[in-house]
């Protein structure tokens, strides 16, 4: 909130989105505002509510980045943890940089990657589970790894990237 401009911006949409809920079809499945409710109308009324209820959503992201380890990295591209066996962080502290958008799309994106990549790692190793790191055996470092990243298919690289744009430009627009 820095620049006046952040406030009026902030109300004006909220006052726009009060505006669309009231009007059909949409006002006839909403039962009532919950929030600021009817009784914020001034803009000076909408400027105090703001300051007062505004706060910051937190992202947590980045801590464990998949980097080469030299470069701070904490996993590898197969979310294997540097140093350790069979332990993967498979969430939104792997990405290297912060997205400009919410986590959920990128995160659900991580989680089927790494689906892949375990079924592969026990598809090509003959292990049905039993917590081996693959037919290449392992050091302890935690880095050996039998085969190569599971690759998506070009159709279903682009419904993933399409369907992830669709979904951080839904939540722009809401």
């Amino acid at each position: 909130m820095a620049n006046p401009a952040d406030l009026t911006m902030l109300r004006e949409g909220l006052k726009l989105a009060r505006k669309i809920g009231q009007t059909e079809p949409l006002n006839s499945v909403i039962t009532g505002e919950q929030s600021p409710g009817a009784n914020i109308t001034t803009d000076d009324q909408w400027d105090d509510w703001i300051l007062d209820n505004l706060h910051t959503e937190f992202h947590p992201s980045c801590s464990c980045s998949m980097l080469p380890k030299d470069l701070g990295g904490v996993v590898d591209a197969h979310l294997k943890v540097y140093g350790l066996d069979n332990v993967r962080v498979i969430d939104s502290s792997v990405f290297p940089i912060e997205w400009a958008a919410h986590m959920m799309a990128p995160t659900y994106g991580l989680a089927e990657q790494a689906a892949d990549i375990i079924k592969a790692q026990y598809s090509s190793s003959g292990s049905g589970g039993s917590g081996s790191s693959g037919s290449g055996g392992s050091s302890g470092s935690g880095n050996n790894h039998s085969g190569s990243l599971p690759r998506l298919s070009t159709s279903s690289t682009f419904a993933a990237i399409g369907l992830s744009l669709a979904l951080m430009g839904f939540s722009l627009v809401l």
